[in-house]
């Protein structure tokens, strides 16, 4: 069952829809399918905006449950990069392997529209931050969470 939330932030000067999700685990029969009709929904998503207005500030943000690396071909996520204009992983400017999560993988991520990642309509992503902790790990697991909270700066211009 699907775990979406949609909010729209407006203040004086821009908006942006945002939409918060929590994508199935690409496990058991048919998960990794599952999982894919997810991200291809979220696409739909993303594009009835950008369609309207190749301009719009679109953040799509959560746990994706995505086990393939960050810039993967074989990622569920990957078809969200085909909207015209293209989300952006805001991690793929990031060198190296990003882990956001204490088994070392990047389960949770940040996409954003191109408008925001190139600052065309006032909303420009400014920085990334993972916070990495300790907890999540043995019998601490059932008190704190494994994931690390992905954090991004977003600053009007």
């Amino acid at each position: 069952m699907p775990k979406h939330l949609v909010v729209r932030l407006t203040n004086a000067v821009t908006s942006m829809d945002i939409c918060v999700v929590h994508l199935r685990r690409p496990i058991g029969d048919g998960g990794v399918e599952k999982q894919r009709d997810q991200c291809r929904a979220l696409l739909r998503w993303a594009m009835r905006h950008l369609s309207g207005d190749p301009k719009a500030n679109l953040v799509i943000l959560g746990d994706f449950n995505e086990g393939h690396p960050v810039g993967s071909e074989d990622q569920a996520l990957a078809v969200l990069f085909q909207a015209k204009p293209p989300m952006l992983d805001v991690f793929t400017a990031h060198s190296g392997k990003v882990s956001t999560h204490t088994e070392g993988e990047a389960y949770d991520r940040i996409l954003v529209s191109s408008a925001i990642a190139k600052g065309l309509n006032r909303l420009r992503l400014e920085r990334v931050l993972i916070q990495e902790h300790r907890h999540g790990k043995g019998e601490e697991r059932r008190l704190y969470t494994g994931h690390f909270p992905v954090i991004a700066t977003l600053r009007c211009q």
